[in-house]
């Protein structure tokens, strides 16, 4: 191979001006959102992935899951240190849900270590000023059996009837996850984030991160009364000559109910620049109606909780689908993207 590549002529290298910012990867159920291709350091990026190859050796990370990294620093991210492969933190922290930016159910997560727990993007769409895009992984969540019944092929019980995470990215300032979630029977919800420094938490409207000279505000604008925890403790921990320790924090809904949606908004920026936190999310019939103000202008989005019912708020309605426009300052449009959710 060594001998082929050095017989070939050098690949003249070139500015990727002519790619597109955000690109899905179908097959292997990943999508990738960036404001700029050349220059980490200017860029806020987001991962997500719902892969149809599951939750397997190298791809371990849950379906739906996402990062989220800003002007070069890593402010959420995927947690923990394989110490060696096959130890109990490898097994049981980096391959379970609770590792990565997700969401648990009764505590238990996505079934590990299997190419059948598998998701699937359902929808994206990417322009210059927003994308859009959705995953579907609610079949990946089975009740828990032993990792010697996993072997001989025994699944549990199906604790989702549906899983749906839609992420809307307002170039560059504002991310916006929407998580609808069905339960078979009345549940309680982890929303888990991880990050390398430690959470400030004032209340669910007010959880900042920050890595370096960039900051992240988050506002949990939906369900109320959450409840948070935060750690840097992994369970189980690495072997004792691994000193890394990042955060983890968890957000539980009240009670038990059958279905949940959550919907909290990101707002990545440079320690130096002004900051934005503006924003109204209102129940309506069908869903949810959202404004979210920028820097130069405001968005608003009807977030559906029904696939059939009519949603109308802000001058836009749907039936199903998510619907986002970006407006500027003097109300005119920017840019309206529509995603089945």
């Amino acid at each position: 191979i060594g001998f082929v590549r050095g017989a070939l002529p050098k690949v003249a290298a070139h500015t990727p001006d002519d790619l597109p910012g955000a690109r899905l990867f179908r097959v292997t159920g990943h999508a990738y959102l960036n404001t700029d291709l050349t220059d980490a350091t200017r860029s806020v990026q987001v991962g997500f992935k719902s892969s149809p190859f599951g939750c397997l050796s190298h791809g371990y990370e849950a379906n739906n899951s996402f990062i989220l990294w800003a002007y070069g620093q890593r402010l959420l991210v995927r947690s923990g240190y394989r110490d060696i492969h096959g130890s109990e933190h490898h097994n049981r922290w980096m391959h379970s849900t609770r590792s990565v930016n997700n969401i648990t159910v009764n505590g238990s997560g996505q079934v590990p270590y299997t190419a059948s727990a598998r998701g699937d993007i359902v929808a994206f769409e990417t322009t210059p000023s927003m994308d859009i895009v959705v995953g579907e992984a609610g079949s990946a969540y089975r009740a828990p059996v032993s990792r010697e019944q996993r072997s001989r092929g025994i699944r549990g019980p199906r604790m989702l009837d549906r899983y749906t995470r839609a992420i809307l990215f307002v170039k560059p300032g504002l991310v916006i996850v929407y998580d609808r979630l069905v339960a078979r029977e009345p549940s309680s919800f982890d929303y888990w984030l991880h990050a390398v420094n430690e959470f400030a938490i004032d209340d669910q409207h007010g959880v900042r991160v920050h890595a370096g000279e960039v900051r992240c505000d988050i506002n949990f604008l939906a369900p109320g009364d959450l409840t948070f925890q935060q750690t840097n403790q992994y369970d189980p921990n690495p072997r004792p000559r691994i000193k890394l320790r990042e955060w983890h924090l968890t957000a539980t809904t009240p009670g038990r109910k059958r279905a949940v949606e959550f919907v909290t908004l990101y707002r990545p920026r440079r320690a130096q620049d002004k900051v934005v936190a503006g924003a109204r999310l209102t129940k309506v019939e069908g869903g949810y109606a959202l404004r979210a103000e920028l820097e130069d202008g405001h968005v608003v989005a009807l977030l559906p909780t029904s696939d059939t019912r009519e949603l109308r708020s802000h001058g836009i309605e749907t039936r199903g689908a998510i619907v986002i426009e970006r407006r500027r300052i003097d109300g005119s449009v920017v840019q309206t993207l529509r995603a089945r959710n």
